[in-house]
């Protein structure tokens, strides 16, 4: 990305245009490690869709929510430590 600032941004953007060739839902019942989904608290403007949620949570075997304080979008970079402690505590089970 620092030798090329264009061609890195370039492949952000077809990342982010890029699209599954399988769909998801049928291989979920495959997964067999724990999930979770996280969400911050703060409002913005992409969340994960309550449809989508409920999909996830009939197809997973262990799948929760769990709801980040004084976070919104990027939790990665406003709560690391919750990502930490989250793989931490599943990776212990």
């Amino acid at each position: 990305f620092a030798r090329d600032v264009r061609a890195g941004i370039d492949a952000l953007k077809g990342m982010a245009d890029s699209h599954e060739p399988e769909p998801l839902r049928p291989s979920l019942t495959r997964i067999r490690i724990p999930v979770r989904l996280l969400i911050g608290d703060a409002p913005h403007a992409t969340h994960t869709p309550d449809e989508e949620i409920a999909i996830l949570s009939a197809g997973l075997r262990d799948f929760a929510v769990e709801h980040v304080a004084r976070a919104g979008q990027y939790i990665q970079e406003e709560q690391p430590a919750v990502i930490v402690a989250t793989v931490r505590r599943l990776a212990r089970r």
